[in-house]
């Protein structure tokens, strides 16, 4: 990277990586979004903050929050996730939403949720298509905002209040509604009860368990690793945080792979599978920086056929 807008230097870096302890770091900002956390003293920038002395928090994502509606309220709340040091928040917790509800109906149900929170205003719209929604929260919101589909509020544009099953033509809409919503850029997740992260893999294909998908879905094909290496702890006693550093950093690394290795000079430790010489020191270096590891990596090979 040749270079960056803003970078905060000299601040105590906390950037919820589960490293070991917090660290001495810069963070480098492109266009608006964090671009590079590290030593960026021989980096070129274009304006400098002087952290020193202070804590520097980049990347917090609170995954629970319903800040959505301080913003759509335009109150001082909404500057309160990023006074705690969040960039990016999840909208639409426990369901709520107020899209696509007729006329008087969607001005209840908003009143209905304002009352939670001590307040019976109107609400500052009226959505009709979960575009327009989630354009006027991400204009209002102070950090980054994904928004969630709204279970609750995807129902009741189908249904009302009404409390009975959904039968196939509701089912039908509500469908078409989710669809609507995600195309309209929200997120949704499902909680599949995996006990390991190592029993999934990214591009894995989500299916209904009594309507199979007759195969998974194109266009994702496996990383392969053409250069490996060997990664031990320096001291034995750090050998259960290289477990748990590793599954930590394959979730968001699908190219990395790892097996259990041992060596009668150096102990328990990996065999890991790279995509080049680069990959396996961004690897390294994050174990190191991030986990607060010190490691030992036998010389890297590739395999023949």
């Amino acid at each position: 990277m040749s270079g960056f807008d803003t970078v905060i230097s000299n601040g105590l870096v906390i950037d919820g990586t589960a490293a070991a302890t917090p660290r001495a770091d810069d963070v480098g900002i492109v266009d608006g979004r964090i671009a590079q956390v590290g030593d960026l003293s021989r980096k070129e920038r274009r304006h400098t903050l002087d952290a020193a002395g202070r804590v520097v928090a980049p990347g917090f994502i609170d995954t629970h929050t319903h800040a959505e509606i301080a913003a759509l309220a335009g109150g001082p709340d909404r500057f309160a996730p990023v006074a705690q040091g969040v960039t990016t928040m999840l909208s639409g917790a426990d369901g709520f939403g107020w899209v696509g509800l007729e006329g008087e109906e969607q001005a209840r149900w908003w009143r209905e949720t304002m009352s939670i929170y001590g307040t019976l205003s109107d609400p500052p719209g009226r959505w009709a298509e979960p575009s327009e929604f989630v354009e006027q929260l991400r204009s209002a919101s102070i950090p980054d905002v994904i928004p969630m589909i709204p279970h609750n509020n995807v129902r009741a544009a189908v249904m009302g209040p009404e409390t009975r099953a959904a039968g196939p033509d509701d089912m039908k809409k509500m469908h078409e509604i989710v669809d609507s919503w995600l195309e309209a850029g929200a997120v949704g997740y499902v909680i599949a009860g995996v006990k390991s992260v190592r029993d999934i893999t990214i591009g894995d294909t989500l299916t209904d368990s009594k309507n199979r998908a007759a195969e998974p879905l194109p266009g994702y094909k496996e990383a392969k690793s053409v250069v490996f290496s060997s990664l031990y702890p320096v001291s034995s006693d750090e050998y259960q945080d290289l477990v748990k550093a590793l599954d930590k950093l394959a979730l968001n690394d699908a190219a990395l792979t790892y097996e259990k290795d041992s060596s009668v000079a150096l102990g328990f430790g990996f065999r890991c599978g790279f995509l080049g010489l680069l990959h396996l020191e961004v690897v390294q270096e994050r174990l190191e920086r991030e986990y607060d590891l010190s490691l030992i990596l036998s010389a890297p090979s590739v395999r023949y056929r």
